[in-house]
C-alpha cells in the first residue's frame, strides 16, 4: 500500500510538472535577421539573429546551444530595456545550457528579444562557433506568442569580422555597434560577421584567385536580405592575421569582385566601403611587406572608381584612442558606441539625435538563475 501511495505521489508530481510549463521550440522561421539554415543544435544563424515573442510570464527558462568553447552569451531585451545577458559557461565543449531569467511582473504583457551571441570562425571557413537559442520554457498559465520576422525596408547590411561582432566590448550582444544601431537609433541591421573573417578565408581559392562560387553565394544572400544600404568593414585580417594573408594586389582583386557581384545583384544598392581601422599591434608593414595604408589605398581606389561606392575613412569612424589597450586591434565598449554613432551619421547624412547608451547589466548567477539588476554608465 505504501509503495502504491508513493507511486501515485510520483505520478502526480510528474503530471503537475508537465502541466506547469510549456515549451516553445525555436525554428529557422522564427529568427529575425537570419539567412542561414538554422536546424537546432550544431547549426548556425547569422550573427546576433533574434527571436522575438510576446508573453505575460514573469520568468522564462532559455535553452541554448553553445559551440566550441566560444565565450558567446545570449542578449536579452524586454520592452526595449536591456536585461542581464545569459552568460555561457565556457568550461565545456559543445553543449546545451539552460538558464532561468526573470523578465518582469506576472500577468503584464511584454515583448522579449533573445539575441544570439557573437561568432568566431578561426582562420578558415566559418564554423558553428557561438550561441544559438533552441527552446523557451514558460508557465503554461502564461500567454506566449512568437513575433514572426517580416521584411524591414530600411535595413543596413554589415559585412564584417570580429570588430563588427563587438569583440572585446562588454556584453557585446547588446553593446556592439550593430546592437546599438538597432536599439538607440532604431536602425535595423543584418549582421554578416564573425571572428577571424577576411576575404582570404571566405572568398578566395587555394591559389588566391577570387572564389566566384562563394562570392555569388554572398551576393545572393545580400539580395535575399534586400537591404537599404550595404556597409563593408572587412580587410584588417587580410592585412594582419599571422602576419598577413593577402598581398595588396590580390586583396584589391577579390575585394572588387565581391563589391561588383553584389552590385550586379542589387544595382541600386549604395555600398559604403570603410578603410581599415587604425591598429597599433604592428610595425610599419606586415610580413608581406605591405602597410595598413597600402590596403586602405586599395579600398579607396575601389570605392572611388564605382559610382555606387561610398568611401568611408576608418580612422574618422574610430581613431586609435578607441582601441582596446590589451590587443591594440579591437574597439572598446565606448569605441563600439562611437562607431555606431558615426555609422548612423554616414548612412543617413544626419547628426545622431541622441548619444548612444552603453549598457552595463549587472549579472548575478544563482544556481543557474540570473536575477535582474541593471544600471547605465
Amino acid at each position: 500500500m505504501k509503495r502504491l501511495i508513493g507511486l501515485l505521489t510520483m505520478l502526480l508530481v510528474y503530471a503537475s510538472g508537465i502541466a506547469s510549463d510549456a515549451t516553445y521550440i525555436v525554428t529557422n522561421a522564427d529568427y529575425w535577421d537570419n539567412n542561414r539554415p538554422f536546424a537546432g543544435a550544431g547549426t548556425t544563424t547569422d550573427c546576433m539573429a533574434r527571436v522575438v515573442f510576446i508573453t505575460n510570464a514573469d520568468s522564462i527558462r532559455v535553452t541554448f546551444f553553445r559551440a566550441n568553447f566560444m565565450p558567446s552569451d545570449i542578449g536579452v531585451i524586454v520592452n526595449g530595456v536591456v536585461m542581464p545577458v545569459i552568460a555561457a559557461n565556457t568550461a565545456l565543449p559543445d553543449y546545451e545550457q539552460t538558464n532561468t531569467i526573470y523578465i518582469g511582473a506576472p500577468g503584464v504583457s511584454k515583448t522579449v528579444q533573445l539575441i544570439n551571441g557573437a561568432q568566431t570562425g578561426g582562420p578558415g571557413p566559418q564554423l558553428p562557433n557561438g550561441s544559438y537559442v533552441l527552446r523557451v520554457k514558460y508557465p503554461s498559465t502564461a500567454s506566449f506568442a512568437i513575433v514572426p520576422p517580416v521584411y524591414v525596408p530600411n535595413r543596413l547590411y554589415i559585412l564584417g569580422n570580429s570588430i563588427a561582432t563587438g569583440s572585446n566590448a562588454l556584453y557585446r550582444e547588446v553593446n556592439s555597434a550593430a546592437a546599438i544601431l538597432r536599439r538607440t537609433y532604431n536602425q535595423p541591421v543584418f549582421l554578416d560577421a564573425w571572428g577571424w573573417r577576411g576575404f582570404y578565408s571566405s572568398f578566395i581559392n587555394s591559389d588566391s584567385t577570387p572564389n566566384m562560387t562563394a562570392i555569388r553565394a554572398l551576393a545572393h544572400k545580400v539580395k535575399l536580405a534586400n537591404p537599404w544600404k550595404f556597409y563593408c568593414e572587412l580587410g584588417t585580417n587580410d592585412f594582419g592575421v599571422f602576419g598577413g594573408q593577402l598581398t595588396v594586389p590580390r586583396f584589391k582583386v577579390v575585394y572588387a569582385a565581391v563589391v561588383d557581384a553584389i552590385h550586379d545583384s542589387l544595382p541600386l544598392l549604395p555600398m559604403y566601403l570603410q578603410t581599415l581601422f587604425p591598429r597599433t599591434d604592428f610595425g610599419a608593414t606586415n610580413n608581406l611587406n605591405f602597410s595598413l595604408e597600402d590596403y586602405n589605398n586599395g579600398i579607396r581606389r575601389i570605392a572611388l572608381d564605382r559610382p555606387y561606392g561610398v568611401l568611408v575613412e576608418g580612422n574618422t569612424m574610430a581613431d586609435a584612442s578607441y582601441l582596446d589597450p590589451d590587443d591594440h586591434l579591437h574597439l572598446t565598449t565606448v569605441g563600439q558606441a562611437h562607431w555606431a554613432e558615426k555609422i548612423y551619421g554616414v548612412i543617413t547624412g544626419n547628426t545622431p539625435p541622441v548619444n548612444p547608451t552603453v549598457e552595463r547589466p549587472k549579472l548575478i548567477h544563482l544556481n543557474g538563475t540570473y536575477i535582474l539588476k541593471k544600471k547605465k554608465v
